[in-house]
Formats: C-alpha cells, structure tokens, sequence
C-alpha cells in the first residue's frame, strides 16, 4: 500500500512542474491488431493533430492499414479517421478534450463501412518527459452498428520535439497495440 501511495506522490510531484498537453503532432506508428475471431495482423498508421491559431480547437485525422492473417488468407483493413476536437486545461498540466470524427472502414472482400464518432479523451503530462492518455471512444458505422471503446497512450519525450509512445485500444472487440514515433512543435 505504501508502494501505491510513493507512486502517486510521485506522480503527482512530476505533473506539478509540467506544462499543459501539446496538441499539435505528427505521429508515425507499427500497429499489432486482433480482430474478436483470433485473427491477427500487422501494419502502420499516420495521426496528424493540428490546432487552429489562437484557439482552443484542433483537427484530428487518422489513416491505418494492417493485414490480418485469416484461414480463408490475407485480408486488408484500411481505417480513417477525421475529425475536429476541443481542447480545455483542467490544471497547468492536464487536459480534456472532446473530438467528433466521420470514420471509414475499408475491409478487403467485405465491403465498406462508415459513421460517425466522438471522443472524450484526458491528456495528463507527467514531467518534462512523459504523457501519459486515455480516452473513451464511441463509433457508430452503418453496417457494424455502434459501440463504446477505449484507448490509452505512454508518451516518452526523448526532446522537445521528438518522441516514443504506445498506445492500446480496444473498439469492437478487436484489439489494436501501437508503438511509434511523435513529432511535435510548438508554433
């Protein structure tokens, strides 16, 4: 239990002296994924996160596309998302954001698929090294119906302006671990 407490103490001691989220990146990622039948699959993904000037609002666009292995033989997944969020500091290092996205799913052999989804995400930064993420995610797609996911992210800060991360999401019963690399900047 003192384990427990030491490492929120500390944490929070981190988070005292960082600044608030950046949401201005480029991030470049190998994917891992498993669908709910077992299949799983390999690929890349791009995020681009752009913040309007002088405001507290971004546009957020995703593209992955990863390969899954299946007994009927390789079958591709193509996924993009786009969309625009809200960004609002709850303290000098935290931040909650809201994002609402059109979604697009391209599965090789079945079909497309797209809808609508929203975001309700917390970014907290630990430090001047790491950030750490989580976020609810709803999707409704029009053939797959909707359902209520979520992700989570590991940021390392090697420099002011480059990173490490992982991340873990789970959204229709299909898994997805990534880990990549952050560009950031500040103007």
């Amino acid at each position: 239990m003192r384990f427990l407490g030491g490492l929120v103490g500390l944490m929070l001691s981190l988070s005292a002296t960082a600044q608030s989220p950046i949401y201005n990146y480029l991030d470049a990622d190998y994917v891992e994924a498993e669908n709910k039948a077992g299949d799983e699959a390999t690929g890349f993904g791009v995020t681009l996160s752009l913040p309007f000037p002088n405001s507290n609002n971004f546009i957020y666009g995703r593209y992955s596309t990863v390969d899954f292995e299946t007994a009927l033989g390789d079958v591709e997944v193509e996924r993009l998302r786009g969309g625009l969020g809200f960004a609002s500091n709850v303290r000098g290092n935290a931040s909650l954001y809201t994002l609402f996205t059109y979604e697009k799913v391209d599965t090789q052999g079945s079909g497309k698929d797209d809808g609508f989804g929203s975001e309700l995400g917390l970014r907290l930064e630990l430090g001047q090294y790491f950030e750490l993420g989580a976020a609810a995610r709803y999707l409704d797609l029009d053939q797959a119906g909707n359902d209520l996911g979520f992700e989570a992210q590991l940021v390392a800060k090697l420099t002011d302006g480059f990173g490490i991360y992982v991340a873990y999401e789970d959204l229709y019963e299909n898994t997805e671990l990534r880990l990549g690399i952050r560009l950031t900047t500040t103007d």
